[in-house]
């Protein structure tokens, strides 16, 4: 007699962002990366009290430098810069020299300060062998088209070579990977009740999407939209209502996107 073999699920916890703080023994270390653009300092502290490391990329190292009111507030912040050192300005340079940062010069012009900054942290989970963890990118939308492009393809091109979850984050979203096959997304207060939320296809078209928790969820008989394709129907404009978790099916890899909080510390 044949039986029949339970589909896995993937699961995706932004829970974490709901805590107070960051747990002292991180078995999952959750890592923010700061891409070069201008940060919102209410956004940086929220994120900076959930993580358990920070990294910059060398442009980055500027906008962070220049929130932090004074150089009390600049001292409390523990980071790793890394890039090809083009960007940074010599006053910002000099500064978390002397506070014993490490700074990791980076020359190679084929992979983005971002890449590399993935890359940096990849080397630095094999050696201790902690798994899982997550990475989450702050700065990745608001400025060139060209390099937000280049991070959603780092995203999506680390998240299955390292097996991890990666997220991009501003002030205004989040987006991350969902794998083909089933996804459950456990939910951040900071997500539910806003308008924003959607699915995208990477290039090839999503034959079959079904989702629960949504304000209209998809692949049902109430719902038109069973596929998303870039030449027929994306799914866009739509509303987490689930209080926990959003359950979703998809014969192919999407972008999930959400709104998030104007003021997710409040």
């Amino acid at each position: 007699m044949e039986t029949q073999q339970l589909e896995a699920t993937t699961l995706y916890d932004l829970t974490f962002l709901d805590a107070p703080h960051a747990p002292v023994d991180a078995s999952d270390p959750t890592y923010l990366v700061l891409l070069n653009r201008k940060i919102k300092k209410e956004l940086f502290l929220f994120m900076h009290e959930k993580i358990t490391y920070l990294i910059c990329t060398d442009g980055a190292a500027n906008h962070l430098y220049d929130i932090m009111a004074d150089e009390k507030e600049r001292q409390v912040v523990y980071t790793d810069i890394i890039g090809d050192f083009d960007s940074i300005r010599d006053d910002v340079k000099e500064f978390y020299t002397a506070q014993g940062v490490q700074m990791l010069n980076i020359t190679d012009q084929d992979t983005t300060d971002f890449e590399k900054a993935i890359q940096y942290i990849a080397k630095k989970e094999k050696k201790t062998e902690k798994k899982p963890y997550r990475i989450f990118a702050m700065g990745a939308f608001g400025g060139r088209v060209d390099q937000s492009l280049s991070a959603i393809h780092v995203m999506v091109k680390y998240t299955h070579e390292l097996g991890v979850q990666i997220s991009l984050m501003d002030k205004n979203s989040l987006m991350l990977l969902l794998k083909a096959g089933k996804s459950k997304v456990k939910i951040s207060k900071c997500l539910t009740k806003l308008k924003g939320c959607g699915f995208f296809p990477i290039s090839e078209r999503v034959e079959h999407i079904q989702t629960q928790g949504l304000k209209w969820n998809m692949g049902n008989r109430d719902c038109q939209v069973q596929s998303i394709d870039w030449k027929q129907s994306i799914s866009s404009s739509n509303e987490i209502t689930a209080d926990e978790d959003i359950d979703v099916k998809v014969t192919n890899d999407v972008i999930f996107v959400s709104s998030i909080n104007d003021h997710p510390s409040r």
